[in-house]
């Protein structure tokens, strides 16, 4: 028997508790609404979602996929919060390409980009997980996360009152062998794209 296709059944007999809604209000700080991630919500009934989130007890949705143009972000605030302004908070974010053609005034570009986002209606700043994977500056060298030159970025979030949300990187195991030592190994036969090394 291969490893993927062990199934174990548990043996523990205990009792259970039917839950259908949470105690207390629920605020989902992490979540996508745009296409790859939140399911086409940017192209559904905005109606049918607030039934979801009602039946689900959730009173404060935070979408993260509002992009890092204006045009992205306008899009998902006219979606979401134009008509539930309570229920939906869009956050921005950050385009690390333009590094490479903007060089060392990239980080000021960045800072007034977060200005610009917060006058339309931005909540917060998404950090994505290719910035420290993907992120190289003009000289092609990987920007660490501790990068000094960044400081801009996060004092004009502070300014603004913009929450920063990071996701930097993977687990260490995306990064090692798929083989029998890899403690990941079930979840990355799963999803290989999540692999960082040759198989």
């Amino acid at each position: 028997m291969l490893l993927e296709e062990y199934r174990p059944q548990p043996c523990l007999v205990t009792s259970s508790t039917s839950i259908a809604k949470p105690r207390f209000p629920v605020v989902d700080a992490h979540n996508h609404l745009g296409e790859e991630f939140g399911g086409g919500w940017i192209h559904r009934p905005v109606d049918e979602l607030i039934g979801l989130l009602d039946q689900a007890g959730v009173k404060l949705y935070v979408d993260l996929d509002g992009g890092w143009g204006e045009e992205v972000l306008t899009t998902h605030l006219d979606k979401f919060t134009s008509k539930f302004p309570e229920r939906f908070k869009v956050f921005g974010g950050v385009n690390w390409d333009m590094w490479k053609s903007l060089g060392d005034a990239f980080p000021d570009w960045a800072a007034e980009r977060l200005a610009a986002q917060k006058k339309i209606g931005a909540e917060g700043v998404k950090i994505w997980k290719n910035f420290g994977l993907k992120v190289f500056d003009q000289r092609g060298v990987r920007v660490s996360v501790d990068d000094i030159r960044l400081d801009p970025i996060w004092l004009a979030a502070g300014e603004y009152h913009l929450p920063v949300m990071i996701h930097v990187a993977d687990p260490v195991a995306f990064f090692k062998s798929v083989d029998e030592t890899n403690e990941r190994y079930e979840e990355l036969q799963a999803n290989p794209d999540w692999q960082f090394t040759s198989p």
